[in-house]
């Protein structure tokens, strides 16, 4: 039986990443959904998994914390 990617601790949601990455890069959600042109709710949503950004704040998101677009969309 094959395990899918739920089983694997080591796999990041997107969130999570958003989180860490933002972290890493010393901002709050404040100044992160600042940059954005966002809000710090969005931002909290965002990491909390109950919403997902569009499209380009993605993009935005990973210009700004310095990481690929496809290393947050990716499992």
């Amino acid at each position: 039986m094959k395990e899918g990617n739920q089983g694997n601790h080591l796999t990041l949601r997107l969130g999570e990443k958003i989180l860490i990455e933002r972290k890493k890069s010393g901002l709050s959600q404040g100044q992160l959904a600042d940059m954005l042109g966002g809000t710090r709710q969005s931002v909290s949503k965002w990491e909390s998994g109950a919403a997902v950004p569009e499209l380009a704040k993605l993009v935005a998101i990973a210009e700004v914390v310095g990481v690929s677009l496809d290393y947050l969309v990716r499992e």
